[in-house]
């Protein structure tokens, strides 16, 4: 019984050791750089106009939801309905 909880213990203190080891090896990659040049730059370029392409989509798909929502039809004084527009 002794061996056991001693083989669980040992097993224990490699996985963490493993665990630290794998964080160490990851900053160190991330800080291997520290002056990221043009490619970081490049990066959140890329970052930039993914957020605004996702900014238009969404704002196009807004303006119908708006459009057919009835709270806005009522403070606008018109009425839009379509098929199935109860449910």
């Amino acid at each position: 019984m002794e061996n056991h909880q001693h083989h669980s213990v040992h097993s224990i203190s490699t996985e963490n050791k493993s665990d630290q080891r794998k964080m160490d090896d990851s900053s160190m990659h991330h800080n291997s750089n520290p002056s990221m040049g043009m490619d970081g730059h490049d990066h959140h370029m890329m970052m930039i106009q993914d957020f605004k392409k996702r900014f238009w989509v969404s704002l196009i798909i807004t303006i119908p939801i708006l459009i057919l929502s009835p709270m806005i039809q009522g403070f606008s004084g018109y009425t839009l309905l379509l098929p199935g527009n109860p449910y």
